[in-house]
């Protein structure tokens, strides 16, 4: 189970009083995925390759809308994967049989995104660096 500073929550009263105060709230989601979760990190640095693939192969803006929404996709899905297993952890520290059928059915959604990802990369860069090759 990970520790979490308490830094990252002082001063959180409960529901969110703006969209100001909701941004906030999302950017140290963001922060605690990228810090506490290996996963997330691995994820951006395979999104961040991929970008950079993609400005080399100079995709088309149809393609970018694809890999982004993809990237965007995988991201979220991890996320909330990740805060199931934190709030999981939370609540019920020992094993429960309920509880593990939830994380991995989390993680089912992780593996079912990042295939999707996988399909829409091969349809988007293959035949792009087919043609390099020609």
């Amino acid at each position: 189970m990970t520790n979490y500073h308490r830094s990252f929550y002082h001063g959180h009263k409960g529901k969110n009083e703006s969209f100001h105060e909701a941004l906030r709230h999302a950017g140290r989601g963001i922060a605690l995925g990228f810090l506490y979760e290996s996963n997330v990190r691995r994820e951006l640095i395979v999104a961040l390759l991929v970008v950079l693939l993609g400005w080399w192969l100079s995709l088309t803006p149809g393609q970018w809308a694809a890999v982004v929404v993809v990237i965007l996709g995988v991201l979220t899905v991890e996320l909330i994967n990740s805060s199931i297993e934190a709030l999981a952890d939370a609540v019920h520290p020992d094993f429960s049989e309920h509880i593990q059928r939830s994380k991995d059915l989390s993680a089912a959604a992780v593996l079912a995104a990042s295939l999707t990802a996988l399909v829409v990369g091969v349809y988007v860069f293959v035949p792009a660096l087919m043609a390099l090759v020609r």
